[in-house]
């Protein structure tokens, strides 16, 4: 009698074990740790790709041939843009034959000449990562371009990239 329920509590004991060993539900993969679907295991979802960019921005300057008129323009996103205003503005304030004589995009720049001598001078322009290195670049150059003569800055900006999201 005892042997019959050695046999018997055996039994009962390897049928309980083979119900943990069932597989999973239909539509869940084997191996899966407690046969929890694969998108709810309590990671986190993949974190947004990131769509922003750095647009470069442009400026120009145009010049008129026949008088000391400049026209300028920043923070356009094409050349085109920058010397469509820059000739626009030299033409409105009285320029006749109007010439875009720099661009420059993601820097300052400069313009120098020699102090209170417009006639017969030449504009030196420059551009740089800031308004200081243009100066420091410009100012060497336009005392070349005009014979010696000391020059100053007479106008400056920057262009900056613009963060497109």
């Amino acid at each position: 009698m005892n042997k019959k329920r050695f046999v018997l509590a055996t039994l009962t004991l390897f049928t309980s074990l083979s119900t943990f060993a069932q597989s999973c539900p239909q539509g869940i993969p084997q191996g899966t740790p407690s046969c929890v679907p694969p998108d709810q295991l309590g990671y986190p979802n993949a974190p947004p790709v990131n769509t922003a960019y750095w647009k470069k921005t442009w400026g120009a300057m145009a010049e008129s041939q026949d008088s000391p008129i400049i026209g300028t323009a920043t923070g356009h996103f094409t050349r085109r843009a920058a010397s469509n205003e820059a000739m626009t503005k030299c033409k409105n304030s009285g320029g006749s034959a109007c010439k875009i004589v720099f661009t420059y995009h993601n820097q300052c720049s400069v313009m120098a000449q020699p102090p209170n001598d417009h006639d017969s001078v030449q504009v030196a322009y420059q551009s740089a990562a800031t308004i200081q290195e243009a100066t420091k670049l410009a100012l060497p150059f336009c005392s070349k371009l005009n014979n010696g003569k000391t020059c100053e800055v007479f106008y400056s900006n920057c262009t900056a990239p613009v963060l497109i999201r």
